[in-house]
């Protein structure tokens, strides 16, 4: 019988431990699925305690915890109380970057005695986002709000003009495309990003040359671009983050195999698309028109994808994992036009046995 893809990450893990010096290692990945990534919400924390509590029953000597971690980032307020509860457990904290690691990832990855660093290992800006209610419903503007793009708006206006001239009526377009409540939310996130910035900083216990404001401004204002991605020599070149490590080859192979067997489970490199999905299960077939055609009912269905399996917390004694499953109602009228919408019917944490 073929081992489970649990069986094949657990013995990953205990081979990226032994590479590590018998460190005691925890992952958690979030999906950067295109079209499906998920972010880092709080729920995770228990899901972190929980392991925590497992590698600490096992072991005999002095705590040595590795977190292995893959995200696109997400609430900023989880990388201050994740450090900060391992820091309960252990002085000694690495993080350990396969590929992406921004934002959110960023900060938590600032409060580690060291970043060990694949080569394919990114870090990013942490520059936060504003939700989108933080829009006029008018705009039809989708998405987040970037909190440098507000403050790039005004850098623009006076970069234009060689002379300092007033630009006090050009910032006041600002609330016509912004809600104004946002402009205030701008500076309070922008600070609480760099106030935890210079906490997780000042978490470590090693010694650095890392200049906490340098970094925090290179990281927060200077990039320009919240997706630009920070390999290893850019971080310790020229962020400044002097405890940066560059895995050896060891400790290569055995980061890039677990990611590439988060990577498999979770169908990283492939775009999520809920419509390609349910029409896989099978066709579905245009109405034979009736008189007069546009009276023509459509002819529908509504499927349930499989569930989708999109962060997971794991040591080698435990796989705590989040799951999600999509509905998709489909229609196609007699022209062979296809309508559709879909939900979100399950969205819950799992655990492997």
């Amino acid at each position: 019988m073929s081992r489970s893809l649990w069986d094949k990450r657990r013995e990953a893990l205990r081979d990226l431990s032994s590479v590590r010096g018998g460190r005691r290692l925890i992952s958690y990945v979030t999906s950067t699925r295109p079209n499906w990534g998920l972010d880092m919400r709080f729920d995770v924390i228990t899901r972190i305690h929980r392991q925590l509590e497992e590698v600490a029953a096992v072991s005999k000597a002095k705590l040595r915890l590795d977190l292995f971690i893959h995200s696109g980032g997400g609430d900023i307020t989880v990388p201050w109380r994740l450090m900060t509860l391992m820091r309960d457990y252990s002085d000694d904290i690495d993080v350990l970057v396969p590929h992406w690691c921004y934002s959110a990832a960023t900060l938590t990855a600032l409060g580690a005695e060291r970043i060990v660093m694949h080569r394919m290992g990114t870090l990013g800006p942490i520059d936060p986002s504003l939700e989108p209610q933080y829009r006029r419903p008018e705009d039809g503007i989708e998405g987040q709000i970037q909190v440098e793009d507000v403050a790039g708006y005004v850098r623009w206006l006076k970069d234009q003009n060689s002379e300092p001239v007033d630009v006090t009526g050009d910032i006041r377009l600002l609330p016509e495309a912004v809600h104004p409540l946002a402009l205030g939310a701008v500076w309070r996130t922008s600070q609480q990003g760099q106030m935890l910035a210079r906490k997780m900083l000042t978490l470590r216990k090693s010694k650095t040359t890392a200049k906490a404001e340098e970094v925090i401004k290179k990281l927060g204002t200077e990039l320009f671009y919240h997706g630009h991605p920070i390999g290893r020599v850019e971080a310790r070149q020229e962020i400044g983050l002097d405890f940066v490590e560059f895995a050896n080859r060891d400790t290569e192979r055995a980061m890039w195999r677990l990611y590439s067997l988060y990577a498999e489970e979770m169908q990283l490199h492939e775009a999520f698309n809920a419509v390609h999905e349910a029409l896989a299960k099978g066709p579905l077939v245009a109405p034979k028109p009736i008189s007069p055609p546009g009276d023509t009912p459509p002819t529908t269905d509504t499927r349930t994808l499989d569930l989708m399996k999109d962060v997971f917390v794991e040591s080698e004694s435990l796989s705590l994992y989040h799951e999600s499953q999509v509905e998709v109602t489909l229609a196609r009228d007699y022209m062979g036009r296809l309508l559709y919408a879909w939900e979100l019917i399950a969205d819950r944490w799992g655990e492997a046995v």
